[in-house]
């Protein structure tokens, strides 16, 4: 089918196209695979018998919330501790003031659990990075009602599942900046027990470099440095020395109480909507969240590179199940390379078209403003620079499935984000749509150009920031 003819199509014979490239009826009935285990029927503009929001409702505009989510990274895997315990050291900046803050960890292991003595302390500037000797609040073992062990998942095993445990609340109030810019500067460290011989961590000793040049940000644009020492430096605060900027941290996030209103961004997708191919790794959502508020907006990045829809879809419900309350607008990849082994068939689109029904269904608790990726092209590895997706002739189901997704975001009460006209170019002649020249560098991925390009082509999350 063309893309002229979809563009005529109503909402319900979209619904019919796309079923019946699946041969099957994911879009009349599914079971959700997350507790409880019920059967929705879709009705055109809501799941029947879900206690979810009609697509009218949900189409209301978010107005930000008093408590801000700061999730540093997606990915988690684990590692192993020094026999003496590491000091793991992270400085932060923020676009608003709190007056209180709480610590999250998260654990991905499969088994077991991990103990962390945690401190949080306010900075004036970044003149000292390891802020030495400063005040961190309320250091000790019962940061977490009496417990800091961060318990296994309580789900199925799976790849990239986490479970997550908040602080109580620290009574700790931001500070003026003494450079002059808005907002506030934070530090929080993490003493990892010498006990817990393996632990989650952000990163995972990651050798992608991007994930250590947050340190060369401009100030006020968000910069993060992550360091760790060997040893306790957390109660004295002395003595911690590190200038070796790292890839890796088991601090997971914070959660700031604010005065007034900030938006949450959180995102969800592959290397793509992570960031990965950049200098900073920032990826293009935070951009364009920056680029385009005057407003307080908080960015989490739960995206996460290599994944394709079952994964980080997957990903997506347990956040917003687990977090979904602090979150106001939530962004998803609806479509991804790494779902594609060469050429696109009905399993590829059907592989990311059921992890975005379940993930729809999970925001209806929260009712966060959904805004939906649509699929980015990829290189063939005939093109310059060369990609690993040779997708020739069947990239037309790639397209199709993008001009079909505003009128199913319509239908879901979804904006959709137009990211792949941004980052396309010309065809290759067999077929399939090229990245546009000068927007990649390895194939797949934006550069820095690039995710400048789909940054612009976000509208519509600007007008929910400014």
């Amino acid at each position: 089918m063309s893309n002229q003819a979809i563009q005529t199509l109503s909402s319900e014979q979209i619904t019919q196209f796309l079923v019946a490239w699946s041969g099957g009826s994911p879009f009349t009935s599914y079971v959700r695979n997350v507790p409880p285990y019920d059967t929705f029927t879709w009705d055109g503009s809501k799941l029947k018998g879900d206690t979810g929001l009609s697509a009218a409702q949900v189409a209301a505009t978010q107005q930000g919330s008093t408590k801000a989510l700061k999730m540093y990274f997606g990915r988690y895997g684990t590692i192993t501790n020094d026999p003496s315990g590491f000091t793991y050291h992270l400085i932060d900046e923020v676009p608003f003031e709190f007056d209180g803050v709480q610590i999250v960890l998260a654990n991905g292991q499969l088994s077991g659990t991990q103990n962390m003595q945690c401190g949080f302390a306010v900075c004036p500037d970044f003149s000292d990075i390891n802020f030495n000797g400063g005040t961190y609040s309320q250091p000790g073992w019962s940061l977490f009602s009496g417990s800091n062990v961060v318990a296994a998942p309580a789900f199925a095993p799976g790849a990239s599942r986490y479970s997550y445990l908040i602080s109580d609340l620290l009574n700790v109030q931001s500070i003026p900046r003494t450079d002059g810019l808005p907002g506030a500067i934070y530090c929080i460290r993490t003493f990892t027990r010498v006990a817990s011989t393996v632990f989650s961590s952000w990163g995972a000793n990651a050798a992608d470099t991007t994930l250590t040049n947050w340190a060369t940000k401009p100030l006020g644009t968000g910069r993060r440095v992550s360091r760790r020492q060997i040893g306790q430096f957390l109660s004295p605060a002395t003595g911690f020395t590190s200038t070796t900027n790292i890839a890796d941290n088991p601090i997971a996030g914070v959660i700031f109480w604010c005065r007034g209103a900030v938006v949450n961004i959180a995102k969800f997708g592959d290397s793509l909507t992570q960031g990965r191919g950049t200098y900073i790794g920032e990826g293009f959502v935070g951009v364009a969240a920056r680029n385009a508020s005057s407003t307080k907006v908080s960015v989490s990045d739960f995206a996460i590179s290599g994944t394709a829809s079952s994964e980080y879809g997957q990903v997506a419900v347990d956040v917003m199940t687990a977090l979904g309350s602090y979150i106001d607008i939530a962004v998803y990849a609806s479509g991804s390379p790494n779902n594609v082994s060469t050429t696109i068939d009905a399993t590829a689109v059907r592989s990311g078209r059921t992890p975005l029904i379940n993930f729809m269904q999970a925001t209806r608790a929260n009712k966060p403003r959904v805004m939906l990726l649509d699929w980015a092209p990829s290189n063939p590895a005939s093109a310059t620079p060369a990609g690993v997706k040779n997708y020739l002739g069947t990239d037309s189901l790639r397209r199709d499935w993008n001009t079909a997704l505003p009128s199913l975001g319509a239908t879901c009460g979804a904006n959709v984000l137009p990211v792949s006209a941004a980052f396309s170019g010309a065809s290759d002649g067999n077929g399939q749509t090229l990245i546009g020249a000068g927007l990649t560098s390895d194939g797949i991925h934006p550069n820095d150009a690039g995710e400048s390009a789909m940054a612009a082509a976000c509208t519509a999350l600007a007008s929910f920031v400014r």
